[in-house]
């Protein structure tokens, strides 16, 4: 698994124990301070990059390219992002260059699933966009949307379990919440 951050050059690369997670999101060059505005788009290119470069490579040699899902913790507010449909734009480039490499993304290799923190109307109504409506552009519904204060397994399994991405956070009001130890690949912004 990676973890990377939208700000600073803090990275976890390949690798599956907790305390390289949990050393990189304690590291100060992590945090962004008070002041400082992400631009998610940036970070959500360097990743798309990396990971079609990686898949080309992996078919040209004749290997059935690696999945990637990508767990996105965020407030979506994006103050750094001035255009946000720029974001929805990056992510059909991504789709539409996977189709290109990989072919059809009927079983999902390639997924997104954004945790919202905050209780942003405008950023509710951003990442619920992104949620649905991809028909509209002629690509798979890839993205999930969760807010950060519900189920744990549609948070981690949204983005390519069809039966929770269907699911609404609406309906989640009555069920209990709870908590399982996990190990997620995500950027934050």
């Amino acid at each position: 698994m990676d973890l990377r951050f939208t700000n600073g050059f803090v990275t976890v690369n390949k690798k599956d124990d907790p305390k390289s997670f949990i050393t990189a999101m304690k590291n100060p060059d992590a945090t962004p301070s008070p002041t400082m505005h992400t631009d998610i788009r940036d970070k959500l290119s360097e990743i798309i990059q990396d990971h079609l470069r990686d898949a080309e490579n992996q078919k040209r040699w004749n290997s059935k390219p690696k999945y990637l899902t990508l767990i996105i913790f965020t407030d979506g507010i994006w103050q750094g992002t001035p255009v946000k449909e720029q974001v929805r734009r990056k992510i059909i480039e991504l789709v539409t260059r996977t189709m290109e490499v990989i072919g059809e993304l009927k079983l999902r290799p390639v997924s997104i699933e954004f945790v919202q923190f905050g209780n942003d109307v405008d950023a509710m109504y951003r990442l619920k966009a992104l949620d649905n409506n991809w028909d509209y552009d002629g690509i798979p519904d890839i993205v999930d949307t969760t807010r950060s204060d519900r189920d744990p397994d549609k948070m981690m399994l949204g983005s390519f379990v069809e039966a929770y991405d269907l699911e609404s956070d609406d309906d989640e009001e009555s069920k209990p919440k709870t908590s399982i130890p996990v190990s997620i690949s995500c950027i934050g912004g």
